[in-house]
C-alpha cells in the first residue's frame, strides 16, 4: 500500500502534543490516550478496509453492498487529475445536515520543483426548514444557492 499523500500535512495528521510538567497529570494523560491508541498493523489493516469499501462502493455492479454506497462523479476520461494540476478547484458537499466547501489551492514551487497545497474548508449548518422538508424544497434552496 502506497504512503499517504497527505502523510507531512499538519491539517490531515495534526499532531496531539499535550506537555505536562506534573507527572500525576502526565499519568492520567497516558491512560486517557492509551484507550485510543491502536498498533501500525491495526491502522493499515483499517486503511485497506476502507479502501476495498470505498473501490466497491464506486462499482457499477458491485459483488456485495458496500458500507459506502456513492456516486461517480462528474468528472469524465479526459479530465481525470493528472497529478500536475495547478489552480484553486471548488468542492461543494451537500449533506443533509451540512453544507461542506472545500476550496484546494494547488501551486508549484519554482525552486523545488513541488506541488505545494493549501486547503480551506467551510461548514455551513442546512436549516431546519431544509433539512426537514421533501427534495423538491431542497432542490429549490440548491438553486438559489447556485
Amino acid at each position: 500500500m502506497s504512503t499517504f499523500y497527505f502523510a507531512s500535512d499538519p491539517y490531515f495528521n495534526p499532531q496531539l502534543c499535550l506537555p505536562s510538567k506534573d507527572a500525576t497529570k502526565a499519568a492520567q494523560i497516558e491512560t486517557v490516550l492509551a484507550e485510543v491508541r491502536f498498533p501500525v498493523e491495526r491502522s493499515d489493516a483499517l486503511k485497506a478496509a476502507l479502501a476495498e469499501e470505498l473501490a466497491l462502493g464506486l462499482e457499477k455492479t458491485p459483488s456485495r453492498p458496500s458500507a459506502f454506497p456513492m456516486f461517480n462523479t462528474m468528472a469524465t476520461g479526459a479530465h481525470f487529475p493528472s497529478g500536475a494540476e495547478q489552480g484553486n478547484f471548488l468542492a461543494i458537499d451537500i449533506g443533509g445536515t451540512n453544507l461542506r466547501v472545500m476550496v484546494l489551492r494547488l501551486t508549484k514551487d519554482e525552486a523545488t520543483g513541488k506541488t505545494e497545497q493549501k486547503i480551506e474548508v467551510d461548514f455551513y449548518e442546512a436549516p431546519d426548514e431544509v433539512r426537514k422538508s421533501n427534495s423538491e424544497r431542497v432542490s429549490e434552496k440548491k438553486q438559489k444557492l447556485f
